[in-house]
Protein backbone atom coordinates (compact mmCIF):
# COMPACT_ATOMS: atom_id res chain seq x y z
CA UNK A 1 0.00 0.00 0.00
CA UNK A 2 2.85 2.81 1.02
CA UNK A 3 4.62 1.33 -2.68
CA UNK A 4 1.59 2.55 -4.38
CA UNK A 5 1.08 5.55 -2.65
CA UNK A 6 4.60 6.72 -3.08
CA UNK A 7 3.66 5.64 -6.72
CA UNK A 8 0.74 7.82 -6.95
CA UNK A 9 2.90 10.56 -5.41
CA UNK A 10 5.80 11.06 -7.62
CA UNK A 11 3.69 10.50 -10.54
CA UNK A 12 1.66 13.52 -9.31
CA UNK A 13 4.76 15.21 -9.23
CA UNK A 14 5.93 13.97 -12.87
CA UNK A 15 2.55 14.71 -14.08
CA UNK A 16 2.69 18.50 -15.73
CA UNK A 17 -0.05 21.14 -14.88
CA UNK A 18 -1.32 21.76 -17.92
CA UNK A 19 -3.36 24.74 -16.72
CA UNK A 20 -0.44 26.44 -14.99
CA UNK A 21 1.44 26.60 -18.30
CA UNK A 22 -1.43 27.81 -20.10
CA UNK A 23 -1.55 30.90 -17.85
CA UNK A 24 2.29 31.10 -17.78
CA UNK A 25 2.45 30.93 -21.78
CA UNK A 26 -1.18 33.61 -22.19
CA UNK A 27 0.67 35.63 -19.70
CA UNK A 28 4.05 36.29 -21.87
CA UNK A 29 1.63 36.80 -25.14
CA UNK A 30 -0.07 39.87 -22.93
CA UNK A 31 3.29 41.08 -21.39
CA UNK A 32 5.07 40.86 -24.91
CA UNK A 33 2.14 42.58 -26.39
CA UNK A 34 1.60 45.46 -24.26
CA UNK A 35 5.22 46.35 -24.31
CA UNK A 36 6.39 45.80 -27.47
CA UNK A 37 2.62 46.99 -29.03
CA UNK A 38 1.32 46.15 -32.66
CA UNK A 39 2.97 48.51 -34.47
CA UNK A 40 6.82 48.56 -33.26
CA UNK A 41 9.53 50.36 -34.84
CA UNK A 42 6.91 53.41 -36.16
CA UNK A 43 9.22 55.26 -38.37
CA UNK A 44 10.27 54.90 -42.02
CA UNK A 45 13.32 55.20 -43.14
CA UNK A 46 13.51 59.29 -43.04
CA UNK A 47 12.59 58.96 -39.35
CA UNK A 48 9.28 59.78 -40.08
CA UNK A 49 5.92 58.47 -38.16
CA UNK A 50 4.46 55.69 -40.23
CA UNK A 51 0.77 55.54 -40.64
CA UNK A 52 -2.35 52.69 -41.40
CA UNK A 53 -1.49 51.19 -38.37
CA UNK A 54 -5.10 52.12 -36.92
CA UNK A 55 -6.88 48.72 -37.66
CA UNK A 56 -3.88 46.34 -36.85
CA UNK A 57 -4.08 47.94 -33.31
CA UNK A 58 -7.88 47.72 -32.73
CA UNK A 59 -8.17 44.15 -33.49
CA UNK A 60 -4.80 43.26 -32.14
CA UNK A 61 -6.04 44.85 -28.61
CA UNK A 62 -9.52 43.43 -28.87
CA UNK A 63 -7.94 39.77 -29.21
CA UNK A 64 -5.75 40.46 -26.24
CA UNK A 65 -8.68 41.61 -24.48
CA UNK A 66 -10.83 38.74 -25.65
CA UNK A 67 -8.09 36.67 -24.26
CA UNK A 68 -7.56 38.30 -21.02
CA UNK A 69 -11.01 37.71 -20.19
CA UNK A 70 -11.07 34.45 -21.74
CA UNK A 71 -8.11 32.54 -19.79
CA UNK A 72 -9.11 34.74 -16.31
CA UNK A 73 -12.56 32.98 -17.05
CA UNK A 74 -11.30 29.68 -16.82
CA UNK A 75 -8.17 29.71 -15.02
CA UNK A 76 -7.88 32.51 -12.46
CA UNK A 77 -9.65 32.08 -9.14
CA UNK A 78 -12.50 33.68 -8.64
CA UNK A 79 -11.62 35.63 -5.37
CA UNK A 80 -9.13 37.47 -7.21
CA UNK A 81 -11.28 38.29 -10.03
CA UNK A 82 -13.30 39.50 -7.83
CA UNK A 83 -11.28 41.69 -5.50
CA UNK A 84 -10.52 43.92 -8.83
CA UNK A 85 -14.44 45.27 -8.33
CA UNK A 86 -13.96 48.39 -6.25
CA UNK A 87 -16.01 51.67 -6.29
CA UNK A 88 -12.72 53.32 -6.89
CA UNK A 89 -13.38 51.88 -10.51
CA UNK A 90 -16.52 53.56 -11.23
CA UNK A 91 -15.02 57.32 -10.54
CA UNK A 92 -12.66 56.47 -13.08
CA UNK A 93 -15.34 55.15 -15.89
CA UNK A 94 -17.72 57.89 -14.67
CA UNK A 95 -14.83 60.59 -15.54
CA UNK A 96 -14.00 58.84 -18.52
CA UNK A 97 -17.77 58.99 -19.47
CA UNK A 98 -17.73 62.81 -18.73
CA UNK A 99 -14.52 63.50 -20.94
CA UNK A 100 -15.69 61.45 -23.72
CA UNK A 101 -19.32 63.46 -23.88
CA UNK A 102 -17.70 66.85 -23.17
CA UNK A 103 -15.31 66.15 -26.30
CA UNK A 104 -15.40 68.43 -29.47
CA UNK A 105 -14.93 64.95 -31.07
CA UNK A 106 -17.21 62.66 -29.24
CA UNK A 107 -16.32 59.71 -31.67
CA UNK A 108 -13.24 59.78 -30.99
CA UNK A 109 -13.21 60.55 -27.92
CA UNK A 110 -15.35 57.15 -27.32
CA UNK A 111 -12.87 55.11 -29.46
CA UNK A 112 -10.03 56.03 -27.28
CA UNK A 113 -12.72 55.21 -24.40
CA UNK A 114 -12.77 51.68 -25.75
CA UNK A 115 -8.92 51.31 -26.74
CA UNK A 116 -7.87 52.15 -22.91
CA UNK A 117 -10.51 50.08 -21.52
CA UNK A 118 -9.07 47.02 -24.03
CA UNK A 119 -5.70 47.40 -23.21
CA UNK A 120 -6.58 48.06 -19.24
CA UNK A 121 -8.55 44.69 -19.62
CA UNK A 122 -5.13 43.17 -21.29
CA UNK A 123 -3.35 44.74 -18.46
CA UNK A 124 -5.59 42.99 -15.42
CA UNK A 125 -4.47 39.53 -17.10
CA UNK A 126 -1.23 40.17 -17.65
CA UNK A 127 -0.81 40.66 -13.87
CA UNK A 128 -3.43 38.11 -12.54
CA UNK A 129 -2.62 35.41 -14.74
CA UNK A 130 0.39 33.72 -14.10
CA UNK A 131 -0.37 31.08 -11.04
CA UNK A 132 2.86 31.85 -8.52
CA UNK A 133 5.40 35.06 -8.02
CA UNK A 134 8.01 32.99 -9.68
CA UNK A 135 5.68 32.92 -13.25
CA UNK A 136 4.93 36.43 -13.00
CA UNK A 137 8.37 37.47 -12.70
CA UNK A 138 9.24 35.14 -15.58
CA UNK A 139 6.65 36.13 -17.59
CA UNK A 140 7.35 40.13 -16.82
CA UNK A 141 10.89 38.80 -17.86
CA UNK A 142 9.83 37.32 -21.49
CA UNK A 143 8.10 40.97 -21.76
CA UNK A 144 11.18 42.74 -21.10
CA UNK A 145 13.48 40.99 -23.00
CA UNK A 146 11.32 40.99 -25.96
CA UNK A 147 11.50 44.70 -25.99
CA UNK A 148 15.28 44.70 -25.29
CA UNK A 149 15.52 42.37 -27.66
CA UNK A 150 13.82 43.69 -30.54
CA UNK A 151 15.15 47.34 -29.47
CA UNK A 152 19.02 46.03 -30.19
CA UNK A 153 18.51 43.73 -33.22
CA UNK A 154 16.85 47.62 -34.76
CA UNK A 155 19.94 49.37 -33.33
CA UNK A 156 22.56 46.87 -34.76
CA UNK A 157 20.78 45.91 -38.66
CA UNK A 158 18.23 48.73 -38.97
CA UNK A 159 19.53 51.95 -37.72
CA UNK A 160 17.81 53.84 -40.18
CA UNK A 161 14.29 53.06 -38.03
CA UNK A 162 15.67 52.48 -34.72
CA UNK A 163 18.20 55.35 -34.61
CA UNK A 164 17.40 59.36 -34.93
CA UNK A 165 18.59 60.27 -37.85
CA UNK A 166 19.64 63.93 -38.91
CA UNK A 167 16.20 64.92 -40.58
CA UNK A 168 13.81 66.88 -39.86
CA UNK A 169 11.98 68.28 -37.65
CA UNK A 170 14.52 67.30 -34.93
CA UNK A 171 17.92 67.09 -36.85
CA UNK A 172 20.07 67.77 -33.36
CA UNK A 173 18.58 64.20 -32.23
CA UNK A 174 20.71 62.48 -34.66
CA UNK A 175 22.49 59.33 -33.43
CA UNK A 176 20.28 58.87 -30.22
CA UNK A 177 18.45 55.88 -29.62
CA UNK A 178 14.73 55.05 -29.65
CA UNK A 179 14.42 50.95 -30.68
CA UNK A 180 11.07 50.03 -31.30
CA UNK A 181 9.64 53.65 -29.84
CA UNK A 182 8.63 56.06 -31.61
CA UNK A 183 11.23 58.91 -30.04
CA UNK A 184 14.10 58.74 -27.51
CA UNK A 185 12.26 60.31 -24.90
CA UNK A 186 9.77 57.43 -24.81
CA UNK A 187 12.11 54.74 -25.46
CA UNK A 188 13.88 56.10 -22.49
CA UNK A 189 10.68 56.45 -19.92
CA UNK A 190 9.75 52.66 -21.43
CA UNK A 191 13.53 51.40 -20.72
CA UNK A 192 13.46 52.93 -17.58
CA UNK A 193 10.54 50.67 -16.70
CA UNK A 194 12.46 47.87 -17.77
CA UNK A 195 15.51 48.47 -16.10
CA UNK A 196 13.67 48.42 -12.53
CA UNK A 197 11.87 45.44 -13.50
CA UNK A 198 15.34 43.81 -13.99
CA UNK A 199 16.34 44.96 -10.15
CA UNK A 200 13.40 43.49 -9.36
CA UNK A 201 14.12 40.60 -10.75
CA UNK A 202 17.52 40.05 -9.64
CA UNK A 203 16.63 40.65 -5.81
CA UNK A 204 13.74 38.30 -6.13
CA UNK A 205 16.70 35.45 -6.78
CA UNK A 206 17.08 35.26 -10.27
CA UNK A 207 19.91 37.44 -10.37
CA UNK A 208 21.52 36.28 -13.59
CA UNK A 209 18.35 37.02 -15.26
CA UNK A 210 17.62 40.45 -13.54
CA UNK A 211 20.82 41.46 -14.17
CA UNK A 212 21.09 41.12 -18.06
CA UNK A 213 17.85 42.98 -18.14
CA UNK A 214 18.89 45.68 -16.01
CA UNK A 215 22.60 45.99 -17.79
CA UNK A 216 21.17 46.41 -21.28
CA UNK A 217 18.16 48.48 -20.44
CA UNK A 218 20.44 50.89 -18.39
CA UNK A 219 22.66 50.96 -21.43
CA UNK A 220 19.77 51.88 -23.93
CA UNK A 221 19.04 54.65 -21.71
CA UNK A 222 22.18 56.14 -21.63
CA UNK A 223 22.41 56.25 -25.32
CA UNK A 224 18.75 57.51 -25.94
CA UNK A 225 20.30 60.65 -24.37
CA UNK A 226 16.89 61.51 -22.47
CA UNK A 227 18.05 64.21 -19.43
CA UNK A 228 15.08 63.83 -17.76
CA UNK A 229 15.13 59.69 -16.90
CA UNK A 230 18.90 60.10 -17.16
CA UNK A 231 18.05 62.48 -13.99
CA UNK A 232 15.33 60.47 -12.37
CA UNK A 233 16.69 56.65 -12.71
CA UNK A 234 19.30 57.30 -10.48
CA UNK A 235 17.36 59.27 -8.01
CA UNK A 236 15.02 56.17 -7.77
CA UNK A 237 17.18 54.06 -7.14
CA UNK A 238 19.10 56.10 -4.43
CA UNK A 239 15.29 56.60 -2.58
CA UNK A 240 14.44 53.22 -3.26
CA UNK A 241 17.81 52.26 -1.38
CA UNK A 242 17.25 54.99 1.58
CA UNK A 243 13.74 53.54 1.99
Amino acid sequence: MSNIAGLNRTKALETPDLSRWVRLFSAQILFVCLLVSFSPFALDAKGVAASGGNIVNQLGYSALAALSLLMMVLFTDPKVVLSLFRPVWLLLFGALFLSVHASDWPDAALRAFLFSVMVMVAAVGAMCLPASIRDFRLALATGALAVLGLSYFGILLMPSIAIHQAVPPEPQHAGLWHGIFSHKNVAGAAVAMLFFAGLYIWRSGQRGLGLVIAILAALFVYKTGSKTTLVLMPCVVLMVIGG
